[in-house]
């Protein structure tokens, strides 16, 4: 409703799109002034103000430098200055200059940056916290003010570049329509909001990216109220087919199949960013395509809402291909499928309680294992693995494979940058998931691959050796990226694996353009007692154990013992070290040294560090880990 409008920005009036701008304002019969003004120098703002004494009713700080997306230690304090005065330094002189001065408003354009941080952003997100404080100050003061943290915006800003966009997306923020977003900041103005933020969120895909590692109190209300309509946090509640769904109970028994085939594909095709059904394979296990905790809960709910059926997560790794799973709804809704355990229940139907309930050291291998976690009796929970696995059928060569593993695509990118290659950890839960988070940051920018280890796929059978294992990684890279430039990545003990199966490659001929090593520490001899409390914190993580089956913990006790005693010898291939520079909490004082924590290659390679923990680099902070590693294989002549 304001008549009078004065509009500034470092360029004014020549700023692309004023003159349109200002011609459309006055048509809707509002006087514009567009001047050139750097509000963050006190004498040019002071000067803008001046004639405006007595008539200036309100006043909207929208102006703002993002800067590069880099972590905080590759800021330059020059930089940081620059990002932080486009906001603090406008802000500031806003106020001082119109000190005393009654206003119907006072508005400051923030960022959700500013409410959960970035690490990538830090300046930014400093800049934009400051001006939530501004806000609550003034309004202590009987001032008025609000602050609003935005959420990305279509069309316009940094959402308007597609690449951008979609990676948004794939966290969970969905660039909000402008007329959406102005309606919002209307009626927050309105209402006498202080501070207030306004963002488009999925929150089960965004709250993930915090709490994948460890529990954030943050979400934990955002987590409870967003529960999807008809169902309840706990799963309790019946969810309702989607109005305009298939009946699939109304179908034969001879159709019902084969459409809910279609309907897991195609839901999850859809959740692994695939263009089309046809790229989920039917027969191979959704963990080894990309699947992690999250994407499992998301098909879960969509599963339910489009059949009826109440259905528990881990009933997405109970039945873990698409046939199977598509097989188990089919009889579930013929009612013909063996009772379902309830969510947080043993698909055993162990009860999670305590020994005393008699029924708690009941079930299968993996909750026997976490039995033995909860009451700190790890290694006889690894004893119990270790004599699984002997049991185990085991293959001696190559030749004996029935099967090399294929890679699962997990990111595309642009054509001649070398490929990501990445070999999971030989930790329980291990998949080509574990890569999913870092994959989803390098979207656009580069192709990501990633493989499964024999012997942990349910049925599988087991290497005989460690130079097994090195081996048929290695014949497999060199099968499927040998014709073209690649590096070779692997996490925590996956590092470990893919510096040995850089050293065959370079045996074999097929070396690739670099291998990078994401916090892998180099297990020598010791090191798995040092690190033992890292196995029982996963085991007691809800997310991963979720992952975790019998095949694939006694896969991890096997592939441990297979380690031991590996060395790493010295590499020609220039090797990244992306080092986290925070221990994780659980980890100190009672049983790690500052030395022990931290990862050290004693061969030739570059290090970078990185924000995060050992987890979190992998999680919240993958956005800086990709950067990171995206950076250095751009390098010309990458060297050591």
């Amino acid at each position: 409703g304001a008549r009078r409008l004065v509009l500034t920005s470092r360029r004014g009036p020549d700023a692309p799109g004023a003159d349109r701008l200002a011609a459309e304002l006055a048509a809707l019969g509002a006087r514009v002034t567009v001047a050139a003004c750097d509000v963050a120098d006190r004498q040019e703002l002071a000067a803008l103000l001046a004639p405006l004494a007595g008539e200036l009713t309100a006043v909207v700080h929208a102006a703002g430098v993002s800067g590069r997306f880099v972590p905080l230690t590759e800021t330059e304090p020059a930089e940081f200055a620059e990002v932080v005065r486009a906001k603090v330094a406008g802000a500031v002189h806003l106020e001082e200059l119109l000190a005393g001065r009654e206003l119907d408003a006072f508005v400051t354009f923030g960022s959700i940056a500013g409410v959960w941080g970035s690490g990538g952003q830090a300046a930014y997100s400093a800049a934009n916290a400051f001006l939530d404080a501004q806000a609550e100050r003034r309004r202590a003061c009987g001032l008025a003010a609000t602050s609003v943290a935005w959420g990305p915006w279509a069309e316009e800003g940094m959402a308007a570049d597609p690449a951008v966009a979609d990676q948004l997306r794939r966290r969970g923020l969905v660039p909000m329509a402008p007329e959406a977003a102005v309606a919002a900041l209307w009626q927050e103005v309105a209402a006498g909001a202080g501070t207030t933020t306004v963002a488009e969120v999925d929150w089960e895909r965004f709250t993930a990216t915090f709490t994948a590692a460890r529990p954030s109190r943050l979400f934990d209300a955002l987590r409870a109220s967003d529960a999807a309509p008809g169902t309840t946090v706990a799963g309790a509640a019946v969810p309702q087919a989607a109005p305009g769904a298939p009946d699939f109970a109304a179908l034969s028994d001879a159709e019902r199949p084969g459409a809910l085939l279609e309907l897991v594909r195609t839901r999850a095709a859809a959740l692994l960013g695939h263009a089309s059904p046809e790229e989920v394979d039917p027969a191979r296990s959704l963990l080894d395509q990309g699947f992690d905790s999250l994407a499992a809960v998301r098909l879960c709910r969509e599963l339910a809402a489009a059949t009826g059926l109440r259905l528990p997560t881990p009933m997405v790794f109970e039945h873990p291909s698409p046939r199977a799973l598509a097989g188990h709804l089919s009889a579930e809704l013929a009612g013909t499928a063996a009772p379902t355990a309830p969510a947080g229940q043993d698909p055993a139907g162990a009860d999670p309680g305590g020994p005393e309930q008699g029924a708690g050291w009941s079930g299968s291998i993996r909750r026997l294992y976490r039995r033995a976690c909860e009451d700190n009796r790890y290694l006889d929970g690894m004893e119990l693995l270790t004599a699984a696995a002997r049991i185990r059928p085991v293959f001696h060569g190559l030749d004996r494979l029935p099967s090399r593993p294929a890679p699962v695509r997990l990111a595309e990118g642009p054509a001649g940058l070398p490929d990501l290659v990445c070999l999971p950890p030989i930790i329980a839960p291990s998949g080509p998931h574990n890569y999913a988070r870092l994959a989803s940051h390098l979207a656009g920018r580069r192709n990501v691959y990633a493989y499964t280890h024999p012997g942990f796929g349910d049925g599988q059978a087991l290497p005989a050796d460690w130079d097994l294992v090195v081996e048929v990684h290695a014949r497999t890279v060199r099968r499927d990226f040998g014709g073209r430039p690649y590096a070779l990545a692997g996490y925590s003990s996956g590092g470990c694996l893919a510096h040995a199966v850089t050293d065959r490659l370079e045996a074999l001929g097929a070396a690739p353009a670099g291998v990078v090593l994401l916090d892998s520490l180099p297990l020598a001899e010791g090191s798995w007692a040092r690190i033992r409390p890292l196995f029982r914190s996963m085991a007691l993580d809800e997310q991963a154990f979720a992952l975790m089956t019998d095949d694939q913990l006694t896969a991890m006790a096997h592939h441990l013992h297979l380690f031991e005693g590996w060395k790493p010898d010295r590499l020609d291939t220039p090797m990244l070290m992306v080092r986290a520079l925070d221990p994780v909490p659980d980890w100190q004082d009672d049983w790690l040294t500052d030395e022990d924590w931290r990862t050290v290659w004693h061969h030739p390679h570059r290090t970078v560090q990185v924000p995060g923990d050992h987890w979190s680099l992998m999680n919240e902070n993958a956005d800086s880990t990709a950067t990171a590693v995206h950076r250095w294989l751009l390098e010309p002549g990458r060297h050591h």
